[in-house]
């Protein structure tokens, strides 16, 4: 089995998802009340003239594979470190995914990252890029304009 290959096939990139698709989602959302669980999308997709089966993996051993490989990101994630920097001590995850690693899907440990120049920088470009995302998904609530400015003011630089 070529990991790899079903690594990469892990994500939905929201611009190729059908109209059709997210028709079926929201007339979903509306079926049920207004709001969506996995579990009803699921059931939903699994009659295969819906536009949504396409985007689920229906054989089962590709589809444990998969999960088992979640299930170890995700245990990969949850692992934290305490770093002294200065006077200051920060929890962090002990280990991060920069963006140039993740077509070979690893981790890196936090500490050799924020240690060797380069890496740090592409730490920083990478933080900047979820920033913007953040701000992008929440910049409806202005309550939080200031948060928006001072991410401004970060990225600008």
């Amino acid at each position: 089995m070529n990991v790899l290959l079903e690594e990469k096939a892990r994500t939905i990139d929201p611009t190729t998802v059908s109209a059709r698709a997210r028709k079926e989602l929201t007339s979903l959302r509306e079926e049920l009340g207004g709001t969506l669980r996995p579990i009803d999308v699921v059931n939903f997709a699994r009659d295969s003239k819906t536009a949504l089966h396409s985007y689920f993996d229906w054989d089962d051993s590709k589809a444990a594979e998969k999960w088992r490989l979640h299930q170890a990101r995700m245990f990969i994630s949850v692992k934290f470190s305490t770093i002294q920097s200065g006077l200051k001590t920060y929890k962090v995850k002990t280990f991060i995914s920069l963006r140039e690693d993740r077509g070979n899907v690893s981790y890196r440990g936090i500490v050799d990252v924020l240690n060797d120049p380069v890496k740090r920088e592409s730490m920083l470009d990478q933080a900047k890029v979820e920033l913007k995302s953040i701000k992008k998904r929440y910049e409806v609530l202005h309550e939080l304009a200031s948060i928006w400015d001072a991410i401004d003011l970060v990225i600008d630089e």
